[in-house]
């Protein structure tokens, strides 16, 4: 269609950014991505923990500012995760 200012699929204008996803994702995830998920919990307005079997949690905050849970900081629209021994990974 000729409707094509909001989306592209020429991949030059996004494979930028999908690498970074990619990459932050792939250290965020790497050791949870194949575990199960054993609850899923909203603890604050817009705040959500879920928690996975080997007792890794990850944060969401779909607010606009940060939020202070659990004793993580968690900026807006941002999430965090937290791997089984209590350390929050660090992103790239």
């Amino acid at each position: 269609t000729s409707y094509n200012h909001l989306f592209t699929s020429y991949y030059k204008h996004w494979i930028d950014t999908a690498a970074e996803i990619y990459k932050e994702f792939n250290i965020c995830f790497d050791d949870i991505w194949n575990k199960t998920i054993i609850k899923h919990e909203m603890i604050d307005k817009g705040v959500y923990k879920v928690t996975y079997e080997d007792g890794s949690k990850v944060y969401v905050n779909y607010n606009q500012d940060s939020v202070y849970v659990e004793n993580h900081q968690i900026e807006g629209m941002d999430y965090i995760v937290v791997n089984k021994e209590g350390k929050v990974i660090e992103k790239i």
